[in-house]
Protein backbone atom coordinates (compact mmCIF):
# COMPACT_ATOMS: atom_id res chain seq x y z
CA UNK A 1 0.00 0.00 0.00
CA UNK A 2 1.52 3.46 -0.78
CA UNK A 3 0.59 6.60 1.13
CA UNK A 4 -1.54 9.26 -0.31
CA UNK A 5 0.03 12.44 -1.09
CA UNK A 6 -2.02 14.10 0.82
CA UNK A 7 -2.38 12.07 3.52
CA UNK A 8 -2.54 14.14 6.62
CA UNK A 9 0.42 12.40 8.44
CA UNK A 10 2.88 12.67 5.60
CA UNK A 11 1.78 16.64 5.42
CA UNK A 12 2.31 16.70 9.20
CA UNK A 13 5.74 14.94 8.69
CA UNK A 14 6.58 17.53 6.48
CA UNK A 15 5.68 19.90 8.24
CA UNK A 16 7.79 18.97 11.22
CA UNK A 17 10.69 18.12 9.01
CA UNK A 18 10.42 22.06 7.34
CA UNK A 19 9.75 23.17 10.88
CA UNK A 20 13.07 21.61 12.34
CA UNK A 21 14.83 23.08 9.48
CA UNK A 22 13.42 26.61 10.07
CA UNK A 23 14.86 26.52 13.53
CA UNK A 24 18.26 25.32 12.57
CA UNK A 25 18.37 28.12 9.93
CA UNK A 26 17.62 30.64 12.54
CA UNK A 27 20.11 28.96 14.86
CA UNK A 28 22.64 29.23 12.44
CA UNK A 29 21.54 32.67 11.71
CA UNK A 30 21.84 33.69 15.72
CA UNK A 31 24.90 32.06 15.86
CA UNK A 32 27.00 34.10 13.09
CA UNK A 33 25.45 37.08 14.39
CA UNK A 34 26.91 36.40 18.12
CA UNK A 35 30.18 35.13 16.47
CA UNK A 36 30.34 38.34 14.24
CA UNK A 37 29.24 40.61 17.26
CA UNK A 38 32.31 38.66 19.31
CA UNK A 39 34.79 39.72 17.01
CA UNK A 40 33.59 43.01 16.68
CA UNK A 41 33.72 43.04 20.49
CA UNK A 42 37.12 41.28 20.85
CA UNK A 43 38.27 43.89 17.95
CA UNK A 44 37.16 46.81 20.09
CA UNK A 45 38.18 46.03 23.24
CA UNK A 46 41.99 45.34 21.32
CA UNK A 47 41.37 49.12 20.46
CA UNK A 48 40.76 50.50 23.72
CA UNK A 49 42.76 48.34 25.68
CA UNK A 50 45.41 50.35 23.37
CA UNK A 51 44.32 53.42 23.76
CA UNK A 52 44.26 53.00 27.36
CA UNK A 53 47.87 51.69 27.48
CA UNK A 54 48.78 55.14 25.85
CA UNK A 55 47.04 57.12 28.08
CA UNK A 56 48.96 55.46 31.11
CA UNK A 57 52.65 56.11 29.06
CA UNK A 58 51.44 59.70 28.80
CA UNK A 59 50.34 60.05 32.52
CA UNK A 60 53.21 58.23 33.59
CA UNK A 61 55.55 60.77 31.61
CA UNK A 62 53.35 63.68 33.11
CA UNK A 63 53.52 62.53 36.49
CA UNK A 64 57.76 62.43 35.72
CA UNK A 65 57.37 65.86 35.07
CA UNK A 66 55.74 67.09 37.07
CA UNK A 67 58.03 65.70 40.20
CA UNK A 68 60.79 67.29 37.90
CA UNK A 69 59.14 70.39 38.18
CA UNK A 70 58.37 70.39 42.09
CA UNK A 71 61.94 69.10 42.35
CA UNK A 72 63.41 72.45 40.50
CA UNK A 73 60.81 74.63 42.24
CA UNK A 74 61.59 73.33 45.54
CA UNK A 75 65.56 73.83 44.38
CA UNK A 76 64.18 77.44 43.51
CA UNK A 77 62.62 78.20 46.72
CA UNK A 78 65.69 76.78 48.64
CA UNK A 79 68.12 79.03 46.77
CA UNK A 80 65.69 82.10 47.53
CA UNK A 81 65.77 80.97 50.98
CA UNK A 82 69.45 81.28 51.03
CA UNK A 83 69.61 84.52 49.44
CA UNK A 84 67.58 86.10 51.87
CA UNK A 85 69.71 84.71 54.52
CA UNK A 86 72.92 86.24 52.99
CA UNK A 87 70.57 89.22 52.59
CA UNK A 88 69.84 89.39 55.89
CA UNK A 89 73.09 89.12 57.48
CA UNK A 90 75.14 90.83 55.23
Amino acid sequence: MEEEPNNPTNSNESAQSHSHTDIYNKSQSLIDLANKTFLELCRTLEHEQSKLVSLEERRKQLHDDMQKLKAELENEKKQLHEINLLGCVA
